[in-house]
């Protein structure tokens, strides 16, 4: 009898701390695939200090992480110092699956994204992405297509003391 009462607790108990828990990540874990990667893209081609990294695509469960850590380094530099972005901002129920971060531009980035989920049934859960390299690109931007704003003069050789009319200099006048 005192084993019944004593199994009857215990499980009253359990249910008690079910009733703490998430309901919708009970028994469950977010999750990437080691090969997925996030998908990196530079929202305006005027701007190459800005990229927008999402992994919408690739995380299952959303609804379970905690947080984020974008993990940023230059392609040939070493994982190990990457700068750290945390993401924790609220979109709904679930922590915003996209961040956009300042690199220098047109230069190689690796980019890799980890989950960080906490419950009380299985513990801390970290997982990564695979990672992404991509480099941002700048428009070339002509101030004025005007041909009055453009001066053409030939080159002038000091060592010969004489003009090169083979070289020439052009530019354009700042307004």
């Amino acid at each position: 009898m005192a084993i019944n009462k004593m199994l009857k607790t215990v499980f009253t108990l359990f249910l008690v701390h079910l009733n703490s828990c998430d309901a919708s990540c009970f028994g469950k874990d977010a999750h990437f695939k080691t090969t997925d990667q996030p998908v990196v893209s530079q929202p305006s081609k005027a701007d190459p200090t800005q990229v927008l990294v999402s992994w919408e695509k690739i995380i299952q469960r959303p609804e379970c992480v905690d947080s984020y850590i974008l993990h940023v380094w230059p392609e040939a530099g070493d994982p190990k110092l990457a700068v750290k972005v945390t993401v924790t901002e609220k979109k709904g129920k679930n922590v915003a699956t996209s961040k956009t971060v300042t690199v220098q531009p047109c230069i190689n980035y690796k980019f890799m994204v980890q989950l960080q989920e906490s419950d009380s049934v299985t513990g801390l859960n970290n997982e990564k992405t695979g990672e992404q390299v991509f480099k941002t690109a700048a428009t070339t931007k002509v101030p004025s297509l005007d041909k009055s704003q453009f001066r053409i003069s030939y080159h002038w050789d000091p060592v010969l003391d004489h003009v090169d009319l083979t070289r020439q200099t052009s530019c354009w006048k700042q307004s």
